[in-house]
């Protein structure tokens, strides 16, 4: 009998038997990745590689644990690009969470197995306290940017979100911070994605513990915060929210609930207004801490011909 991915079943699409089921698939002779390289719960100095064709199911290959370890300092938050070039990179904060930070750091790798440390880049905001969880952002221009809560000396522990900008293709260079108007302070962990001309960041209100909604035509903002609390249902104390679009269009969040232990998943088909009831991961939940996503088109996966009708016969009642 077949087995469907967990998604599918979660989501109400088994293939063949519902109208949406093509658009969950992807082309003939290929496959679905989804790559996330988390720092562990027990160790925050070294992340490991972990590689998923649902967005639920993540496995970890032996060869890819402990992955990177860069030569100082911690790993943590580490966000994932696959780059132009054909590389994957790794941007992280640099230092544990109660120790000052100015810096976020860089490493590079080939087959998302073998990692080289790039440099530690010392992000040029005035009497900076802390430069956390820098998060990759790709624009409809090809503009790669980082997206990083950034605190001061004056007050450590309130975070603003600042936009860097590569200003080369070998991503060594950026430009001067701008931080996101209209989010403004007591803001961390900014995840953005584009549909159309709109921008939709999905920011941590620090004193309210909730991930929060906000909307903007331009990525400098100025953004309108458009639901706070628990608008989306995912609880308080969730923090690191990263977003990937499914093979059936909807929308896939990820969130660290560091305040229970557990890593969720929630699912959006209307463009963000509602979401599904939260869902452990299997496997990694409890594991694995703040990650983004890399979902790739790869080769591989069935070759089958379109509009033939085939029947199933389950191995275990060969009436059905």
């Amino acid at each position: 009998m077949a087995v469907l991915p967990a998604s599918a079943v979660l989501l109400g699409e088994a293939p063949g038997l519902l109208g949406g089921a093509l658009a969950a698939a992807p082309p003939n002779g290929s496959a679905t990745r989804y790559t996330i390289v988390p720092f562990l719960n027990s160790d925050d100095g070294t992340v490991n590689v972990y590689q998923s064709d649902d967005a639920t199911d993540f496995r970890l290959d032996v060869y890819k644990r402990q992955a990177y370890t860069p030569p100082a300092g911690r790993i943590r938050d580490a966000s994932i690009l696959r780059h132009t070039d054909g590389s994957y990179y790794v941007t992280y904060t640099t230092r544990t969470w109660q120790d000052p930070s100015t810096t976020i750091g860089f490493a590079r790798s080939s087959d998302r197995v073998n990692w080289t440390f790039l440099y530690d880049y010392t992000v040029p905001v005035a009497n900076l306290s802390r430069a956390w969880a820098p998060e990759w952002f790709v624009d409809s221009d090809g503009s790669v940017n980082i997206i990083v809560s950034c605190s001061t000396t004056n007050d450590e522990w309130i975070f603003t979100p600042y936009r860097l900008r590569a200003t080369n293709s070998a991503l060594t260079a950026w430009s001067s911070p701008v931080p996101l108007s209209g989010i403004g302070a007591n803001h961390i962990d900014t995840f953005i994605v584009k549909t159309g001309s709109t921008y939709h960041a999905f920011p941590k209100n620090e004193t309210t513990k909730y991930i929060e909604y906000a909307t903007a035509s331009n990525l400098n903002g100025p953004y309108t915060i458009r639901r706070t609390g628990d608008w989306a249902g995912w609880g308080s104390y969730r923090e690191g929210p990263a977003l990937v679009q499914l093979d059936n269009g909807g929308w896939r969040m990820f969130f660290d609930g560091y305040g229970d232990g557990n890593y969720y998943y929630s699912d959006s088909y209307d463009t963000f207004a509602t979401w599904s009831a939260p869902a452990a991961l299997p496997a990694i939940s409890g594991t694995a801490r703040h990650f983004t996503v890399v979902k790739e088109t790869v080769t591989g996966g069935p070759s089958l011909a379109r509009n033939v009708t085939r029947s199933f016969r389950s191995a275990n009642y060969s009436t059905r």
